[in-house]
């Protein structure tokens, strides 16, 4: 069965997506550390982009030392 996954998503999509305000995720825009692409009007954040920026983001915990 294939992906059905979308591609991209507006910035409302994309900010609902990870869990943050639309004007946050215009803000990471503005600073330029989440990429758009333009369509006509339409400004899309791409899938991949957002999980990029989320794994870049990553803090992974280390167990407490004794």
């Amino acid at each position: 069965m294939p992906n059905t996954s979308p591609l991209a998503h507006s910035v409302g999509e994309a900010a609902h997506r990870i869990g943050i305000s639309r004007s946050s995720l215009y803000l990471l825009i503005t600073r330029g550390e989440i990429p758009i692409a333009k369509i006509g009007h339409r400004t899309l954040v791409l899938d991949d982009d957002l999980r990029a920026y989320l794994a870049a983001h990553r803090i992974e915990r280390r167990p407490d030392a004794a």
